[in-house]
């Protein structure tokens, strides 16, 4: 079992799952106000592990590198990566939008983000599945994780039990430390504040996984 202690780090009671592992990023903004999760996908390939992503952003970036970070990342093995206590804000939206019900400048400043490891949208090239930016490349290739499904919106990763089962202990305890988010402080996305550039973290979460685990902890 997990929850959130009162320094806004993830704390873990007994031995049961998930799995936590620690890897805290400079890559944060201090004393912000959340209001609300944002979920992501990581849009990456199978040989790039949610562990690898989480051990890249432990210092700022240098030159050429990504400026990205986050609080959370769920790996395809249902490993919690924790990169940032719910205190601070992290580096994973451009721009402001609404969020617990106000219109803010900074969603980074205003809000908590979770990356779940998975490849996005994909594109079947010689019956194989690869993600952006969908060329014929072992680099690219999506295999051997979540089960890749068609939607109304096209071909996209699906995501696995064991991230299912992560994502509603997190949406747990932080609903248990954040109790005036309501369910409604759960149900952001990457695509809500980007639209133009962004549409993580996808229909099949969206649409499908996601009312799912909201329904279980606050009630169908």
């Amino acid at each position: 079992m997990i929850r959130v202690d009162d320094n806004g780090w993830i704390a873990q009671d007994g031995g049961e799952p998930p799995e936590v592992r620690f890897v805290p990023t400079a890559r944060t903004y201090h004393d912000v106000e959340a209001l609300g999760l944002v979920w992501h996908t990581t849009d990456t390939p199978t040989g790039v592990s949610g562990a690898e992503l989480a051990d890249r952003i432990v210092k700022m970036p240098e030159p050429g590198q990504r400026s990205a970070s986050w609080n959370f990342l769920i790996d395809r093995f249902g490993v919690l990566h924790v990169s940032a206590p719910v205190t601070r804000g992290t580096w994973h939206v451009k721009g402001g939008g609404r969020i617990g019900g106000r219109f803010v400048d900074s969603i980074n400043h205003s809000s908590i983000s979770v990356e779940l490891e998975n490849g996005g949208r994909l594109k079947l090239i010689n019956g194989k599945c690869y993600c952006d930016p969908f060329e014929e490349s072992p680099k690219y290739l999506v295999e051997n994780r979540g089960i890749p499904s068609y939607t109304k919106g096209g071909l996209f990763e699906g995501f696995t039990v064991p991230q299912c089962a992560t994502a509603e202990a997190l949406v747990r305890a932080l609903a248990a430390f954040f109790p005036s988010w309501g369910r409604e402080g759960f149900e952001h996305g990457h695509v809500d504040y980007n639209p133009q550039t962004r549409e993580d973290p996808g229909p099949i979460w969206r649409e499908n996984l996601l009312p799912a685990i909201l329904d279980r902890v606050f009630g169908g």
